[in-house]
């Protein structure tokens, strides 16, 4: 069984977060419902709170 980790802390309540993993460091920016994430690779999630439906796209690093 493969041993996952990862880790969220809180920098400002509901706004801004810094997540540690085991393949790399991220930070998570945003309100609910629409949030941006910026690490190895940028996301931009945006879903309807409540309903479990969101829709993320992923942009890759040219190069």
């Amino acid at each position: 069984m493969p041993i996952r980790f990862y880790r969220r802390i809180t920098i400002i309540p509901n706004l801004l977060y810094l997540n540690i993993s085991k393949s790399g460091i991220s930070f998570s920016f945003g309100v609910r419902g629409a949030h941006v994430t910026v690490g190895k690779q940028k996301r931009v999630t945006v879903g309807l709170p409540g309903s479990g439906l969101s829709y993320t796209k992923i942009f890759k690093k040219r190069g």
